[in-house]
């Protein structure tokens, strides 16, 4: 086997394109030798856990640049804000209100604290005001007329038509979950008007929380002591956070966001405004993922006073190392200097780049472009062919490295670190693509040598809330989601298609377990989890009965090639189960 080093020096050397995290693209590099300033705690240089001289400063800018009333440095990225947040909020053995479809973070907070979670399931079909559809019209393959509701066929292929919103705050309409300015449609027109014809209701693409459904929670259980929700999701879709804010508020609660894939919001017109922003008490970002900062760094913002800052401070000297990365903390404050000095005029650029990007796609015949809350994310949706085609044809033909797999699109992350030649590669392979799939079926096959070999990034689990029941193998147990568009179904029935919860995360993790052949653990309670990553959406976790469908499905999705991870045993021939002896009664209800 290589050493890493010899393969990351041969990769980088290639000519693959980077259309994943981190937000730098290996360009907007801010620092010289990273060996020449690896320091520890020496005098003149402050102590991450003890801030009080330059890095108090660093954070301080940081705090100003997002508008946060305090804002710490995370240096093991923004898993430890997410267990610092939630161990904040919340005492232990306490309750907790969550979305289903978290980060596996938030459930290992949920662990540390022995916490009872209560699950936000969303209502269907809340996602599709929040998708856009540009290209994929059917018109490149032979009658020269674009589908009614497609990008091209509303003129907005003509000079100057992508317009963006210059005179709305960044990101007030959608994070307020108000109707958008008509010209914000320069990125396409709402789902509703043409999901039939353009296929839409089979995108297995992220649903915001519901503040309706958080209302409801929160008046049947006064226990709950804090809010939990991810804003965006993966794919770009943002939750009204405000009017969840106000909800939990007035519960006398805080509200936590996983803002992590939105450290760029509110920086731009084109982008949804930041939670910091929107009453949210704490928000994490991940800096690295959207931003100009090297991978593991992240920042956690305070706001209010409904969760103690002292309180937090222990948490943080808890869960980050207590040898906090120089290397790290410099980039990230590097970054904040480079938005404070260029971020104008970087993100104009992206956003030229984004406005070129979805007029030169939007004639294509085959592949659509879904643009979400945050049009940085590039969702690129085949119509018959499968994702996967589209993925290896982007990464092995034409060298251009995708963020993620889904089984319906693929995912492209752009940013500020990415250049003009990045997105023309993107248009041209795209075009290439759908030429040859209208004539030939099939796309052209080219050396394979500049990319490393290897499993497609596929994990699916990216939606932030319930699927269609036909695709709970992909996005787990949650509840059944009807086609873009359709009616809500009630967030009660929502809840009930939730495994059995028999006792707490940390209480399932404390008893006795025994292994159990996979093919036999259907009724059985599960001492672990069970979860496709990336983002770490659990199909399973410890305390809850294993579904009798559970073995099949997630033999499917293995077969299909995809990777579960969580349980001990890799190969999933067997996992960890309750004790039969262990197993008592469900979590009280009132």
């Amino acid at each position: 086997m290589p050493y890493l080093y010899d393969e990351l020096v041969r990769y980088c050397g290639s000519d693959a394109y980077p259309f994943h995290m981190p937000g730098h693209k290996r360009r907007l590099g801010q620092l010289k030798d990273p060996f020449s300033f690896d320091i520890t705690e020496i005098d003149g240089f402050d102590n991450l856990h003890h801030a009080e001289g330059i890095l108090l400063e660093a954070e301080k800018r940081a705090a100003r640049l997002y508008g946060a009333e305090e804002t710490h440095f995370l240096v093991n990225g923004s898993t430890a804000g997410i267990l610092s947040a939630i161990g904040a909020a919340t005492t232990a053995g306490g309750h907790l209100l969550m979305m289903r479809a978290s980060h596996k973070a938030a459930y290992h907070a949920v662990a540390a604290g022995g916490l009872t979670a209560h699950y936000l399931a969303g209502t269907s079909g809340s996602a599709a005001p929040h998708i856009r559809l540009v290209g994929g019209c059917g018109n490149r393959a032979g009658s020269g007329d674009a589908e009614p509701g497609c990008a091209q066929a509303d003129g907005l292929t003509e000079p100057g038509s992508l317009k963006m919103c210059e005179s709305e705050k960044p990101g007030c309409a959608r994070a307020a979950g108000q109707s958008e300015p008509d010209d914000r449609k320069a990125y396409g027109n709402t789902v509703q008007d043409h999901a039939q014809a353009s296929g839409l209701s089979e995108l297995d693409c992220g649903q915001p929380a519901d503040p309706a459904e958080v209302e409801r929670a929160l008046a049947e259980d006064p226990r709950i002591q804090a809010v939990y929700i991810t804003s965006p999701t993966y794919d770009g879709i943002v939750s009204d956070v405000r009017a969840i804010a106000e909800i939990a508020h007035r519960h006398g609660i805080p509200l936590i966001v996983d803002e992590a894939h939105g450290a760029h919001f509110g920086m731009h017109e084109i982008f949804p405004e930041s939670s910091v922003k929107l009453g949210a008490d704490l928000v994490i970002h991940s800096v690295h993922k959207t931003l100009p900062s090297l991978t593991q760094t992240a920042l956690i913002h305070v706001q209010g006073k409904l969760v103690s800052r002292r309180r937090l401070r222990e948490m943080l000297d808890i869960f980050q190392t207590s040898s906090p990365s120089y290397v790290l903390m410099a980039s990230i404050d590097q970054c904040i200097r480079m938005l404070e000095s260029q971020g104008r005029e970087l993100f104009d650029r992206l956003a030229e780049n984004l406005r070129w990007f979805y007029t030169a796609v939007a004639d294509l015949s085959s592949i659509s472009c879904i643009v979400t809350d945050d049009p940085s994310k590039i969702l690129l949706r085949p119509a018959g062919h499968e994702a996967g085609e589209l993925y290896d044809a982007l990464r092995q033909t034409w060298h251009l490295q995708p963020e993620m797999l889904s089984r319906s699109y693929v995912l492209m992350l752009s940013s500020i670190g990415d250049d003009e030649e990045g997105f023309r590669r993107l248009s041209e392979a795209l075009h290439q693509i759908d030429r040859s799939w209208s004539t030939a079926g099939s796309p052209p096959t080219v050396s394979k040598a500049a990319m490393p070999e290897g499993d497609r990034r596929k994990p699916v689990g990216i939606g932030e809330q319930e699927k269609q029941e036909a695709r709970s193998a992909v996005t787990g147990p949650e509840a059944p989601r009807e086609m873009a568009g359709s009616a809500d179904r009630p967030a009660e029935h929502a809840r009930s298609s939730f495994p059995e919860a028999v006792m707490t995360i940390r209480k399932a993790q404390d008893s006795a377990q025994e292994r159990i052949l996979f093919a036999e653990v259907a009724g059985r309670v599960s001492g672990e989890y069970l979860y496709l990553y990336p983002p770490g959406i659990p199909l399973i976790t410890p305390g809850e009965r294993i579904p009798d469908d559970l073995p099949v499905r997630v033999r499917d999705l293995m077969e299909a090639g995809y990777a579960v991870e969580g349980a001990d045993d890799h190969s999933l021939s067997s996992i960890w189960c309750v004790g039969q002896q262990e197993e008592g009664e469900k979590p009280e209800r009132p």
